[in-house]
This record gives C-alpha cells, structure tokens and sequence, in this order.
C-alpha cells in the first residue's frame, strides 16, 4: 500500500496527480511546472479551482484523455481545439 500512496501527490485544494504507469490529474490548479505529462485528465466541474485552462493547458499534451461533465466539454474548443479524445455523460470523442 505505501508504493500506491507515494506515487499520490496533493497539489492544492482538490487538484491531485498520481503518477504510475500512466499520469492521472484530478481538477489541475494552481500546477507551478509545465510537465505535459498527463495521460488522462479529469475535470469534476466547471468552478474555477477545478476546470482550470491556464493549469490544464501546463500539463497536457496533444494524447491526452479529458473526463469531464458535458457542460464543460462543449466550452473545451475555445481553450484547446481538437487536442486529445474527450469522455463525458453524453459523449465519447
């Protein structure tokens, strides 16, 4: 179990990364590196300190999986075109 919970890192408020075989972010915010690291990114909703372009746009690269609600997946082209495949209630892209 400690192997799992050091490859966890807590940003900052619910901003989280786990870093395994593959890079997961959870609501990236704040993120003080660029890495485009992130293999799967998952937004919760659209508040500010959870969908957070400036923050994504530091850590994604043109692969890289978005999970997001529906309402934030339609407002995605503005902040980053066709990059990477999408997965939200209502869509599979």
């Amino acid at each position: 179990m400690d192997k799992v919970i050091e490859k966890i890192s807590i940003n900052e408020h619910s901003s989280i990364r786990i870093a395994g075989e593959i890079i997961i972010h959870f609501d990236p915010f704040r993120i003080k590196k660029e890495t485009n690291d992130a293999d799967i990114v998952f937004v919760t909703h659209a508040h500010y300190d959870h969908f957070s372009p400036e923050d994504i746009e530091k850590i994604c690269h043109k692969d890289t999986i978005f999970v997001m609600p529906t309402s934030i997946y339609r407002r995605k082209h503005r902040f980053y075109g066709s990059r990477g495949r999408y997965f939200c209630e209502r869509c599979n892209h």
